[in-house]
This record gives structure tokens, sequence and C-alpha cells, in this order.
């Protein structure tokens, strides 16, 4: 029995499967060490192509997970939102009421850099940021602030925000609910 073909075909298999295929073709069954490689490979490919399924499915319920709870974020009449800090310009997630509260799409909350402390009145600005840095730092601060804001038409309107957590390397950067202060 010769072993350079199905040895050839392993090698193949091996290589195509480092490149993430897994339907690949393996020598038939045979009772001696090739055989046993051979079917090792197709048990290893077969688990792989299981794995990636639970990954699929695991993705598409985290995707539905996250659909679900923007739903549920969009019907709270406040603006809910997350960032990393008040300088850093990554921002993760803002609600859909930011357009009907304060004018802005949140395309815009999430594209502009400094959209949030550009939009706090100039003179409360400096107080606002500097309770948000302690809050980010870890520092343990009140995390509700009242303060004016400036709405896309200009208008200025009193709102209070609410941080129920401190940003931390385990937990991540603090969330938020903005609402309109009466």
């Amino acid at each position: 029995m010769s072993i350079a073909r199905p040895l050839r075909q392993l090698t193949r298999a091996a290589v195509a499967f480092a490149a993430g295929e897994t339907g690949l073709p393996m020598p038939p069954p045979r009772n001696d060490e090739i055989g046993e490689l051979a079917a090792a490979f197709r048990v290893m490919m077969q688990r792989r192509r299981e794995a990636e399924e639970r990954v699929r499915q695991l993705a598409d319920d985290l995707a539905e997970g996250r659909r679900r709870l923007a739903d549920i974020l969009d019907s709270v009449p406040a603006v809910v939102f997350e960032h990393w800090s008040m300088t850093d310009c990554r921002r993760n997630f803002v609600s859909s009421h930011v357009e009907t509260m304060y004018g802005y799409t949140p395309e815009e909350w999430l594209s502009t850099p400094d959209f949030f402390a550009g939009r706090i009145h100039p003179e409360d600005r400096p107080e606002v940021l500097e309770r948000a840095a302690r809050q980010f730092a870890g520092n343990q601060v009140d995390g509700k602030q009242v303060f004016r804001w400036i709405t896309k038409d200009n208008r200025v309107i009193w709102c209070e925000t609410q941080a129920p957590s401190s940003a931390t390397p385990t937990t991540g950067p603090p969330a938020f609910a903005a609402s309109p202060w009466t």
C-alpha cells in the first residue's frame, strides 16, 4: 500500500484547514497509521465546523439581544448614552431619543468629536467636565449633574444626567442617562 498519495492529501488538508477550510477530501479509510491520522483530521474538521456554527449562533443571538436592548432604550423618554471619557472620542451608544430631546441624530452624536462637551452651555462646561473627569477616573462622586445644554436649534435647556456606575478596567465606560430637567 502506497503512503505517498494519502500523505499528500493530508498535507494539503492540513494547509487548507489552517486557512479555515473544513470541507476537505480525506484519504479513504485505512487500517494503519495513515488511516488513524485521516480519521483524526475528519474529527478535527467536524468539531471545527460545529464550533464555527456555535459561534455564528452566538453572534446572531448577541445581535438580536442588542436590537432588543436598543428598542427598549429607544422607548425610554430620556437620552441613554455611553462614553469612555469626556476627551476620548470613543462613544459606543446613544439612544434615538437624542433627536426628540436635543434635535441631534444619533449619528451626529457618535461621529462628532467632543460632541457632548461642545453642547454644554459655556458657563456650565468647566464644572460639568471636571466632575465627569472625576467620575471617569473612578473617584466616587455623585453621578447626578444638572446643567444647561444647547440644542441643535440653539435653544438652551436644562438637563439632568445620571451616571450609575464609574469606569473601571473590568466594567468599561460609564453609562449615562440624560433627561429634561423641570
